[in-house]
């Protein structure tokens, strides 16, 4: 066999570089895909910071109102999580941008055996942020909508601190029985350090 400019080649060779060009094209193309569908790093997206911003605002003024002045607000601090925290976040073709936060409150989980009275306080503080606020198992959910259409949800996911240190997730929604209501054993900073 010989190549183009009339050297010979081993068909072994050829096939590998055949296969060679054929791989570079679609990692090319690839790329491209993957850059018109990705969002870019969660911080480095102004409109869904600022959409989590306010929601934290929000949460931080309705805690203030919350708890008087002769009572302690809980502080927190939060963790961004999911796929905007990791940069894998991609541009939903139908339904609205996810975007996950967690919530850390510096209290003991022991001292609130029903983990939906701290979420309470979350929802209670962001509900009338937009027209649409839930009060899911696993989150309090924050819904955005432009002309009638879902655009954003931003989850804020409720934890708690353990006496050694560690977080409690609080799953539960407000009206369940008291078997569906729990505090699960979670490290949400660890996890995004380890990931």
């Amino acid at each position: 066999m010989v190549s183009l400019d009339g050297t010979p080649v081993d068909s072994g060779e050829e096939e590998r570089a055949v296969g060679k060009g054929l791989l570079m094209s679609l990692q090319r193309r690839f790329r491209a895909f993957d850059e018109a569908i990705k969002l870019k790093r969660y911080e480095e997206n102004a409109e869904l910071r600022e959409k989590r911003d306010r929601v934290l605002r929000s949460l931080r003024d309705g805690l203030s109102r919350q708890f008087s002045a002769s009572e302690r607000k809980p502080r927190f601090d939060i963790v961004n999580q999911g796929s905007y925290a990791m940069g894998t976040g991609i541009r939903p073709l139908e339904g609205d941008y996810d975007i996950d936060v967690g919530v850390l409150f510096d209290v003991p989980v022991t001292d609130f055996p029903d983990p939906t009275e701290v979420k309470g306080w979350v929802y209670k503080a962001v509900q009338s942020h937009t027209a649409n606020v839930e009060f899911r198992r696993n989150c309090i959910t924050v819904n955005y909508v432009s002309h009638g259409e879902p655009k954003y949800h931003v989850d804020l996911a409720i934890y708690a601190r353990s006496w050694w240190g560690g977080w409690f997730l609080a799953r539960g929604k407000q009206h369940s029985s008291y078997s569906q209501k729990e505090w699960v054993n979670s490290n949400p900073k660890k996890l995004m350090a380890v990931v």
